[in-house]
């Protein structure tokens, strides 16, 4: 674990109401932004305190996708982004994750990205969990000039191309399926008009046949 790690760990207070963990993710859930800055004013709350699960309210805020109470912590506050929950997760770890990339975006405005490079308790990095759940958006606006990962790129251009190859593919497919079609239905079609075809001429031979018959009655008479 990097000292970086070691001191968002190391840093974050684990406060306790009356004995027992706020509940942070009702607190985040169920009351408003403006309830939430009393209680930081107050000192009820501490803006990087972490419950049972080691989890902050920017953590939940990202969970739950409260944008307001987000843009105000990370905006009006300095709470502190690199702190990690009991699974090693940031809040960035969690927006990758969820492929929420409206709160990506939001944390790439800090200056300092170290957080970015935070990975979980078994060292899958952000952007590694953000390929790996198929968040492609996410992935892309990372490596266009915020996080550095050259295994990712190499694996996003393999994904890229098995797609580019898939849709080829696709096409192919869609064209052969479209153009047996057609020769199903032109089968069809001529067999139709083969069928009626040989209705006429089987009606035709009958009617002669009935012609014939009636002018053998008209002799037979006279």
């Amino acid at each position: 674990m990097s000292a970086y790690t070691e001191r968002s760990y190391a840093s974050r207070p684990r406060l306790r109401s009356q004995g027992r963990y706020l509940d942070l993710y009702s607190l985040v859930k169920n009351i408003s932004l403006d309830d939430i800055k009393q209680k930081l004013r107050d000192g009820v709350l501490d803006k990087n305190y972490t419950d049972y699960k080691g989890l902050t309210i920017l953590h939940y805020s990202v969970t739950l996708k409260k944008s307001h109470i987000f843009n105000f912590l990370i905006n009006e506050t300095d709470i502190n982004i690199s702190i990690r929950g009991n699974d090693g997760k940031t809040a960035f770890y969690i927006a990758c994750q969820k492929g929420y990339i409206f709160f990506v975006k939001l944390f790439s405005n800090k200056s300092n990205r170290e957080f970015m490079n935070i990975g979980n308790l078994n060292d899958k990095l952000p952007i590694e969990i953000a390929f790996n759940n198929n968040h492609i958006p996410i992935v892309k606006y990372l490596l266009n000039g915020f996080v550095r990962n050259h295994i990712i790129s190499m694996k996003l251009q393999e994904y890229e191309t098995a797609v580019q190859n898939r849709k080829i593919i696709e096409r192919n497919r869609r064209k052969l399926f479209l153009e047996q079609k057609r020769q199903q239905e032109k089968a069809e079609r001529l067999e139709r008009l083969e069928r009626a075809r040989l209705a006429i001429l089987e009606r035709l031979e009958r009617e002669r046949l009935e012609r014939l018959e009636r002018e053998s009655r008209k002799r037979n008479k006279r």
